[in-house]
């Protein structure tokens, strides 16, 4: 199975300016590794998106879906380690672009413009990461379940299966993390967090890696 063509990750830059003295130059392989990064998390990313859309879609077309709708989990859960450290490497090759001796002629505002929209698009993903790595430990102890009790408003309803939910008149119970639509659900510290795994939410990323390894490239050859 191969990613459909608009959620194929771009190339990462390779920045190599001539004039760098050693200490830059490890920099700048730093540099490059992150962006590299940044497309290899991508990828693994979208793999998973596109994997937990199969499973969903032979959930109808067994007499036995239960392997498949566990999968399903499996998937998101991936989609969300990769998500986290795309990510983090965003942010390893921001820092390290401001300390480049070319950096003067970066349109930093362009990058600045792409990272925030990034953070717009996946605000949560470092509390969708402690679901993920940390799940038996929100429900350790009484405190850390009634921590971890919804009480943000939210009232989720979903076509069968555990999941998160709200129930009426102020009460609340934890069913762990769930699927509505196209949204993996769950809660961290009493928060609901989700990660949307639609297609053209998946082509918006694409899409700005692609603006942000731009913006890089096209700065660093006009130096």
């Amino acid at each position: 199975m191969r990613l459909p063509a608009q959620l194929q990750p771009p190339d990462a830059p390779y920045l190599c300016p001539s004039t760098l003295t050693e200490s830059d130059q490890a920099l700048n392989r730093l540099l490059n590794g992150n962006l590299e990064a940044m497309s290899s998390h991508l990828e693994e990313f979208c793999e998973a998106a596109a994997l937990r859309g199969f499973c969903m879609g032979q959930r109808t077309a067994v007499p036995d879906p239960h392997l498949f709708a566990r999968w399903e989990y499996l998937a998101a859960r991936q989609c969300i380690v990769s998500l986290y450290n795309y990510r983090e490497a965003m942010d390893a090759a921001h820092r390290t672009l401001t300390r480049q001796p070319w950096a003067k002629h970066i349109d930093t505002k362009s990058l600045e413009v792409t990272k925030d929209a990034f953070r717009a698009e996946y605000p949560n993903t470092r509390e969708l990461r402690q679901t993920v790595l940390h799940d038996a430990e929100r429900h350790a102890t009484p405190s850390r379940f009634d921590v971890n009790k919804v009480r943000d408003g939210r009232h989720l309803m979903t076509d069968g299966g555990g999941c998160l939910i709200e129930l009426s008149g102020g009460s609340t119970m934890t069913m762990g993390s769930c699927f509505v639509d196209n949204r993996y659900v769950s809660n961290f510290n009493g928060q609901v967090v989700e990660l949307d795994l639609d297609f053209k939410k998946l082509e918006r990323l694409v899409s700005l890696t692609q603006d942000y390894y731009r913006a890089v490239d096209q700065q660093h050859l006009a130096t």
